[in-house]
């Protein structure tokens, strides 16, 4: 499936992709094409606990995670559209915060 969707990616003119385009909208399409696909599709926030559309701002709040989040996606996309400075200090006890410290 990540294999057929690189193709798929490599394919799209550059100049005309759309935000998400080639990737929750590729590979959702892609599963869709291929029901016997074998993989077992969990939930998004197994993966990624935090909506994009609550981005950055629960990144810069005092926000939980779930213990068995496998990882957490930053969304660039949706800092910069906010004008965001993401590489500003954080708030103290932000989640970005926390996880700044981990590093």
């Amino acid at each position: 499936l990540v294999d057929l969707a690189r193709v798929y990616a490599e394919r799209f003119p550059k100049d005309e992709i759309r935000w998400s385009e080639i990737g929750p909208s590729l590979l959702t399409g892609i599963v869709n094409m291929h029901p016997q696909h074998g993989f077992a599709i969990l939930p998004p926030e197994f993966a990624n606990p935090i909506a994009w559309w609550d981005c950055p701002g629960s990144l810069l709040a005092a926000t939980a995670l779930a213990a068995d989040a496998a990882f957490v996606h930053l969304y660039n996309e949706t800092w910069r559209r906010a004008c965001v400075d993401k590489n500003a200090p954080y708030p103290a006890g932000s989640l970005m915060a926390r996880l700044a410290a981990l590093a």
